[in-house]
């Protein structure tokens, strides 16, 4: 089918196109809301700025396509392959992208709010500047992803996310980021303060100058962690593991060191 039937045939009501061959496409600036592109092959395709609200993408192969400005509200993304896609300044508002492929993906000043990423793949991603509100990143991959600039807030579930590798520099004051795998994530100039970090893995992780005020550390893993800088002051370190870590001159002041093992204080 050309992209001009499928048009046609939506404008006269028809909304199931699944499984239908349209790639390298020109779709931008369209109304395609509640369409059904299940397992349908959108490779190379420009829908950028178009409106694809409640649309059925899952399993979709969107390779490479450029969704730039869509409005993806509440649209079923699971499974869908966007590896290379470039998906700037979209609102992915409640939209389900569980076991979705976004390898090398340009997800720049995005909008996630309610999101669900679980077991999604972002490895080697740029989310640069995007807003994660209550998103579900559970299992994710995000190695090598780049998120500086990024606002976590509310409940961020990270847990069993791999991070490993991945660049922060965001605000993510009162996150909930309990359990997550962060080790070895470059976290550099972060503001965590507040946030519950109860039980989360961040060995090796490049912390300095991380603002961790107040932050629930029960139970973390900080070995080998760069904690140059680091603001800890009244944050709850019980049974956090510091070992290998060099804690000379950081925020200590009003936090609770309930069995934690501190470098010299073993």
């Amino acid at each position: 089918m050309y992209w001009e039937n499928l048009l046609e045939e939506y404008i006269a009501g028809k909304r199931d196109f699944s499984g239908i061959d349209i790639s390298c496409s020109e779709l931008k600036n369209l109304n395609l809301r509640n369409i059904n592109l299940s397992n349908a092959n959108l490779s190379h395709t420009n829908l950028t700025s178009s409106d694809l609200y409640g649309a059925n993408l899952s399993h979709a192969n969107l390779h490479e396509s450029d969704l730039a400005g869509c409005n993806l509200r509440d649209t079923n993304l699971i499974g869908v392959n966007l590896t290379g896609a470039h998906l700037g300044a979209v609102d992915l508002t409640n939209a389900d992208l569980t076991d979705a492929n976004l390898m090398g993906v340009l997800l720049l000043c995005a909008d996630l709010n309610g999101t669900n990423l679980n077991s999604t793949n972002l490895s080697e991603s740029n989310l640069c500047g995007s807003s994660f509100f209550n998103v579900n990143l559970q299992n994710a991959l995000l190695k090598d992803a780049n998120l500086r600039d990024v606002i976590l807030k509310g409940r961020i579930n990270l847990i069993n996310a791999n991070v490993i590798g991945a660049f922060f520099e965001v605000s993510a004051s009162k996150a909930d980021l309990s359990e997550a795998n962060l080790s070895n994530a470059n976290l550099r100039g972060s503001n965590l303060s507040y946030s519950n970090l109860t039980k989360t893995d961040l060995s090796s992780a490049n912390l300095e100058g991380v603002n961790l005020t107040g932050a629930n550390l029960t139970g973390a893993n900080l070995t080998g962690a760069n904690l140059i800088g680091i603001d800890l002051n009244r944050a709850n370190l019980t049974e956090a593991n510091l070992s290998n870590t060099d804690i000379e001159g950081i925020g200590l002041k009003n936090a609770i060191l309930h069995n934690t093992i501190i470098p010299d204080w073993e």
